[in-house]
This record gives C-alpha cells, structure tokens and sequence, in this order.
C-alpha cells in the first residue's frame, strides 16, 4: 500500500490527501466504522449507517455494541480481553438482521463484521452485507442434502425415488408425444445370497459396487447413469441385488434389446471379490411402454419379460428370466 504524500510546509499536500481519504471512506462500497473501546462511535460512512439502521429504530448509532447487543452480546467484551497480535478480534462474524416485514424480502438479510483493534486503542469496524453469498450456500446444502437422500449410500446409484420421478416423467412425455418408445429393465444378481454366505457381507457390497459399475460403463455417456439431475436413461438400484434401467426416449424397440445385450454381457463377466473370480448369473426382464398402465409404482410391479441372453457362454449365467 503506497504512503500518504508527505505533508509540504504549508500543509496543503497533506490537507488534499487527507480528504482524499475522507472521500474514500465515505463512498467506499462496505460500512466503515471507528470506535473507542466502549464501542462509542468516532467515525461511520454511509453504507455502515445503512447497514446498521435497521437494528436502531431510533436513528442512535453512537455505539456500536449498542446497535449489535441484540445480535453479538459477546462484542462488547472483545477489546477488554488481551489483543491477538494481529489485533483481529472478529473476522468475518455473520449477523442475521431480523425480517422488517416491509423490505418484500423473503429472508432476512445478513451482515459480516470485522473488527480490528488498532495499537491507539481504537477499534476499525467492516460491514458487509453477505445475504446473497449466505443464501448460496444454503441453497448449495440443500442440494447436496438432496442428492444424497435421491443417492443409494452404497453404490452412488439414484435410488428408487429417483427412479419413481423419472418413470412418471416419462410416461406424461410419452402420452404428449406418442411414438417414442420406453422401456424399464428389471436386473438381478441370482447367486447374490449365495456371495453374502459363502464370502462375507463385505464380498456381497463388493459385488454390488461392481455391478452398478458396470451398468455405468455399459449406459451412453450422455445418459444420466449415476446422476440423479441430468435428463436421458437411468440406472437406478431399488433394494439389495436389484436394480433398474430406464430407458426412455428410444427411437426403436430394437434399441431395447441391444442396451439389453449388452448390459447382460458386461454384468455376466466373472466379478473379482477380494482375489476370488466369482461368476453371478444374471436375471433380466423388460416391461415396454406398450405394457406400462398407470403410475411409475404400477411400472415397477409389471410382471416383465425376458430380453436377452448373453452373447456367448459364460459360466454361472443364468438364462433372461421374467419378474413374477
């Protein structure tokens, strides 16, 4: 930071910096204060009084703590107690200024504080007003809280709310645009239980990693495969060894069966459960658009039919069978 320019005899070089920097307090874009100890206000800018006057209903703003007791009551004993080195007694402290009832705001506005004990004993005050970035980061969190309860914990897959959403969003598209063509794939890992008894509970997660790993390679990269926001086909798993594909927005019910083929192929290959090749037979059904009646729930309880057969023999594959 350049020094003020040195005073010249008469003092008129020093006179004009020093209102210059008057000038900038008093247009500077944040609420700049100074205080005595007591927090009896020296010096206040406009945009600090803006900030600060809907918590003095009487127009006072000559004390600081005043103004902030409601909010900060701590404040107040701040500069009393040994000054950290750096004089930083409160960074970045958020204040929720209560709702006025006549701003049309529908949250209340919140204001950072910064507040700095400078070496005479005086104290310079920040305001900012941080409502925005606060409301940001509570929106971020609800999202992320979101996700995670539309996320299955173990295999990062959307989960059968997801799923649910997706299906009765597809058949409303459907019913407005006829002539596409949509298909839920009902998937099973047959000898799962056999896994969960003979290799531990730890190999069963193992294999059901792999599996929504593999129906991830398998899905388009544009597909929404392990997302739960974007639009397109979803792979979703619905409860222990079960999971689902929808497919939506097909051109032909030919597309059906090669996703199908080839879901069935990858998912047929042996699994590596902590050093053991394990070879799990796959189920695999479809229900198609034509055989869709009523909500995503109805969807999901359609008995479906068998789709596919992996490509080549493949040790421990069971055949495509249907969903009773």
């Amino acid at each position: 930071m350049p020094n003020l320019p040195a005073p010249t005899a008469d003092g008129t070089e020093g006179a004009s910096a020093h209102e210059a920097l008057i000038q900038f307090l008093y247009k500077a874009p944040i609420g700049l204060l100074q205080t005595r100890e007591d927090g009896e206000v020296l010096l206040v800018n406009p945009m600090a009084a803006q900030l600060l006057m809907p918590l003095a209903p009487g127009g006072d703003l000559s004390n600081l703590f005043d103004v902030l007791q409601a909010l900060a009551p701590e404040l107040r004993a701040l500069p009393l107690a040994p000054a950290p080195t750096d004089g930083v007694l409160c960074d970045g402290l958020q204040l929720a200024l209560p709702a006025t009832g006549t701003s049309g705001q529908a949250s209340p506005r919140t204001l950072s504080l910064h507040l700095l004990k400078m070496g005479d004993g005086t104290l310079m005050a920040s305001l900012s007003d941080v409502t925005l970035a606060v409301q940001q980061e509570h929106q971020r969190l609800a999202t992320q809280i979101r996700d995670v309860s539309r996320t299955d914990a173990l295999t990062t897959l959307p989960n059968r709310a997801v799923v649910l959403e997706r299906i009765d969003r597809a058949l409303v598209g459907a019913a407005a645009e006829p002539g596409g063509h949509l298909a839920v794939l009902f998937i099973n890992a047959d000898r799962f239980n056999w896994v969960n008894v003979t290799h531990g509970h730890a190999a069963g997660d193992q294999l059901l990693r792999q599996l929504a790993s593999r129906l991830n390679g398998v899905v388009r990269a544009s597909d929404s495969v392990g997302r739960a926001d974007d639009g397109g086909h979803t792979a979703a798993r619905l409860s222990g060894d079960e999971f689902v594909v929808l497919l939506d927005g097909l051109r032909r019910t030919a597309d059906v069966h090669r996703v199908a083929q080839r879901l069935l192929d990858a998912l047929s290959q042996p699994y590596d459960l902590d050093g053991h090749q394990v070879h799990v037979g796959i189920s695999m059904g479809v229900v198609l658009l034509a055989q869709a009646t009523g909500d995503a729930d109805s969807v999901l309880k359609t008995p479906a039919w068998p789709c596919a057969r992996p490509s080549a023999p493949v040790a421990g594959a069971t055949r495509c069978s249907s969903r009773a």
